[in-house]
């Protein structure tokens, strides 16, 4: 139910301002080379199911890249016109992120059957990333 929620809004917000706005090509190659990182050390470590720990790692690289973008957007905060593109990157890896993790996990359901399920503390630190960077944003529109 909470993939189709999330699915259902990506498909309006997407519908609503059209393709061309969610593309962004950095945070396409970022959360790309991220997962094959993971990929890399999983073989690397000879772990048996490489895949489902990139599926797993997904979501906390998402929020791995929205950290810091969001730490880089600090530094920014005196020139307007920076402040867009890291927003981009940073909400846009951890959509596409997210947007990986769900579809995989629809596609495969085998995956999630042998984990534990994103906990609390995901969407506590994703939630306080979220509003500071939101914070950030209108803290630099004050005078």
């Amino acid at each position: 139910i909470g993939c189709s929620i999330f699915l259902v809004s990506v498909g309006f917000a997407i519908a609503d301002t059209g393709l061309s706005a969610y593309i962004y090509p950095l945070s396409i190659i970022l959360v790309a080379s991220g997962a094959g990182l993971v990929a890399g050390l999983s073989k690397i470590t000879n772990q048996v199911d490489v895949f489902g720990n990139v599926v797993r790692c997904l979501p906390f690289l998402g929020l791995f890249y929205l950290f810091m973008f969001s730490i880089s957007l600090l530094t920014v905060l005196d020139d307007p016109r920076s402040i867009g593109p890291r927003l981009a990157a940073a909400y846009l890896c951890f959509g596409y992120a997210l947007l990986s993790s769900v579809i995989i996990k629809l596609l495969r359901p085998i995956i999630v059957n042998e984990y534990k399920p994103i906990d609390w503390p995901f969407v506590g630190w994703s939630l306080v990333i979220l509003l500071s960077t939101f914070g950030g944003l209108l803290a630099s529109f004050a005078d």
